[in-house]
C-alpha cells in the first residue's frame, strides 16, 4: 500500500499501521510520529552524503521496528517492515 508521508494522511497511515499489527502493541510501529522520523532521519541521511535533491528520486529506505528474536522464546515477536520512497 502507497501513502504518502504528510500530515494529511495521519489518519490513513495510523489505519494503515494498526491493520497490519493486528493485536500486537509492543515492538510495532503504531503512530504516524514514528514513521514520520524515519522519513526525516532517511532524508537527513542522504543529505549527510551530499546526495543533491535532484538524484534522490527513487531512493528506498527499509526499516523494522524491532530486532530478531532468539528461537528459544516460546512465543513469537510482531515486528512492523515498513518502506519508504
Amino acid at each position: 500500500m502507497k501513502i504518502k508521508v504528510s500530515p494529511e494522511n495521519t489518519i490513513a497511515i495510523e489505519t494503515a499501521l494498526k491493520e497490519a499489527n493486528g493485536k500486537a502493541e509492543n515492538f510495532v510501529f503504531s503512530s504516524y510520529s514514528e514513521i514520520e522520523n524515519l522519513a526525516e532521519n532517511a532524508e537527513q541521511c542522504l543529505i549527510n552524503v551530499y546526495l543533491p535533491s535532484y538524484e534522490r528520486h527513487g531512493a528506498r529506505v527499509l526499516a523494522r521496528s524491532g530486532e530478531q528474536v532468539a528461537n528459544s522464546y516460546r512465543y513469537s515477536r510482531n515486528v512492523t517492515a515498513v518502506e519508504l520512497q
